[in-house]
């Protein structure tokens, strides 16, 4: 069903217009081979490959990703997979794998290149 209203939206947008997509689990992220020492689907979208070939052909700039709580930055190919931290950072405990809590502000100039960064809020553990 998600697949066929991806498609769907997809159409209507058509293929020269600059694209944003985001997801609350990663289509893409070390997290886990880093972080762990091991890679499995668990916490992301599953169907990764299958989700691509719909992308494909259209102009994706930018996928925003969420549910880890770390700040990372992937290019693969022409699009960026960027995984945002949380404002909760590590739940509250402060920083988790150096990720600050915080947000991802995101510019679009008059050209749609898109530029990002994190931003840290400045809240710390006992404040």
């Amino acid at each position: 069903m998600e697949m066929e209203w991806l498609k769907t939206d997809l159409e209507q947008i058509g293929k020269e217009m600059p694209i944003v997509v985001s997801t609350h689990v990663p289509m893409l992220s070390l997290y886990y081979p880093v972080v762990e020492g091991n890679f499995k689907g668990l916490d992301m979208i599953y169907n990764t490959k299958e989700v691509f070939e719909i992308l494909n052909g259209y102009t994706v700039k930018l996928i925003l990703q969420g549910h880890q709580h770390i700040y990372e930055q992937i290019q693969e190919r022409n699009r960026w997979f960027v995984t945002v931290g949380a404002v909760s950072a590590h739940w509250w405990e402060g920083a988790f794998l150096e990720t600050e809590e915080g947000y991802l502000l995101v510019s679009v100039d008059t050209d749609n290149n898109l530029s990002w960064d994190y931003m840290d809020y400045g809240w710390t553990v006992g404040k």
